[in-house]
């Protein structure tokens, strides 16, 4: 695959390509604004700001875009659908303070 990320024509607009070959979900108006982004991510790339780490939930080895973009899409998706769910009461029943 080539080095740097590709803009792809798709039915719903253009679409980014990483280097993996993995086309994106975001989609964009017009092929200018897609060739920017696209411009904008490989550059990153060759800053090295971007490199492979693991997921935090199931250790694929994803691009990140630094520490702060940790988890894979998969897992982010299911993480965003799972309700918010309290756990168990701490302390003593029926005690107040």
């Amino acid at each position: 695959m080539a080095e740097g990320y590709s803009v792809l024509h798709t039915s719903g607009g253009y679409a980014i390509v990483d280097p993996d070959g993995r086309v994106g979900k975001a989609r964009y108006g017009n092929r200018a604004g897609a060739e920017t982004r696209c411009e904008n991510l490989t550059q990153a790339l060759k800053d090295g700001k971007k490199k492979r780490r693991p997921c935090i939930t199931c250790g694929t080895k994803i691009l990140s875009d630094g520490p702060h973009h940790r988890m894979c899409n998969p897992c982010r998706t299911r993480s965003d659908d799972a309700p918010y769910v309290f756990g168990p009461r701490r302390g003593r029943a029926g005690v107040r303070s």
